[in-house]
């Protein structure tokens, strides 16, 4: 049942000398007054048009009171904060009702809900426009509901297309392009510090004709740097692309020496120095020795005298010192026994072939 509230509360009292009827008119008008948007009141204004003596609106329920329009910014800007590209703006028009209660001496009033006066209330997504050589940290914003004519703002950050990596700004696979962002492009894998440098390694190993270690060896190293280009046109599939790899120092090995071994002769006496056009890559050298071989010549008296020759292979993998003049002479007093009775033993077998040469030649006489 709907509450009426009257324009006047009591009839004053008046005097009549006329002793004529008196006529008093008492209006009653909705305790609950609607004021609508389409339809706003401005302060003061009667309840009713016809009885300006009657209850009046109170404030609150003019024109923008009841009528609001929300609005989203979305700004684009560089790193810097330069604006790089034109904002983009989208409205939505908000509506409510307020209902006014004329019951009391000060009007007071009750409000609806915020609802848009046409649509569900979102703003539509927006795509970030092309910049040349710039990449948005979003390619669009994305449909956004507004629960009241609230304004809203939003940054979309652009940066340079070509990020350029090295050794003090290394990123890990899935790092954001704009930290602050977690919507933003991600770096992709081949940018860290292990990508970006590298050492190669020349061994010079030292070993004898069976393989086995004789000197430590001797290790050299070249430590090359390259930076890194990391292009975002497609942000979702950035590609990666090196620099050429550039020697820190030298791009080159140094000559090493060999190391001189008592009683072992090197294949070669110096492991020469290496110079490179680009990246060297890991290397091995080996440095064989071989036993340095002995003469052994008999003397008079006993003693024994060494000086080195070539050998000649033997059966059973023996050497055995090429004949000399000094082999070839007649063994002397003190020379082993073994040379003395080779040296007999040639000289009867020749005695005996030459009576058997002269015994024939008789026989032929005869």
């Amino acid at each position: 049942m709907t509450d009426y509230t009257p324009d006047q509360v009591t009839v004053p009292s008046f005097k009549d000398d006329t002793a004529a009827d008196v006529g008093l008119v008492v209006y009653y008008y909705p305790t609950d007054q609607t004021v609508t948007p389409g339809n706003p009141k401005n302060p003061d204004t009667p309840v009713d048009p016809k009885n300006p003596d009657g209850p009046k609106y109170p404030a609150g329920v003019d024109q923008d009171s009841l009528n609001r329009t929300a609005t989203e910014t979305v700004r684009y800007v560089d790193q810097n904060g330069q604006t790089v590209a034109t904002s983009s703006r989208q409205t939505i028009h908000f509506v409510r009702t307020a209902t006014v209660d004329i019951s009391t001496a000060t009007p007071t009033v009750r409000y609806g809900a915020w609802t848009p006066a046409t649509g569900d209330g979102t703003f539509a997504s927006v795509a970030s426009p092309t910049v040349k050589g710039l990449t948005p940290d979003r390619s669009a914003t994305g449909v956004m509901a507004d629960a009241g004519p609230f304004p809203i703002s939003l940054v979309v950050t652009y940066f340079p297309t070509v990020q350029n990596i090295d050794l003090t700004n290394t990123k890990t696979t899935g790092d954001l392009l704009n930290p602050d962002n977690p919507d933003s492009p991600r770096y992709p894998g081949g940018l860290t510090a292990g990508d970006l440098q590298m050492t190669a390694t020349r061994t010079v190993h030292f070993v004898d004709g069976f393989g086995r270690t004789v000197a430590p060896d001797a290790v050299e190293s070249i430590h090359y740097e390259r930076t890194a280009k990391v292009d975002f046109t497609n942000p979702d599939n950035p590609q990666v692309t090196y620099g050429a790899w550039i020697a820190v120092g030298t791009n080159g090995f140094a000559a090493v020496g060999v190391p001189t071994i008592a009683g072992m002769t090197p294949d070669r006496t110096i492991v020469e120095a290496m110079t490179f056009s680009k990246a060297a890559s890991d290397m091995s050298v080996t440095v064989v020795y071989h036993t340095t071989p002995r003469h052994v010549l008999p003397q008079t008296g006993g003693s024994v005298a060494t000086t080195t020759a070539r050998s000649l292979p033997q059966t059973g993998g023996t050497t055995t010192p090429a004949p000399t003049k000094a082999a070839r002479s007649l063994p002397q007093t003190g020379d082993d026994h073994e040379s003395a009775a080779s040296w007999i033993g040639l000289t009867v077998l020749g005695m005996l072939l030459g009576l058997v040469g002269y015994k024939k030649r008789r026989d032929d006489e005869d």
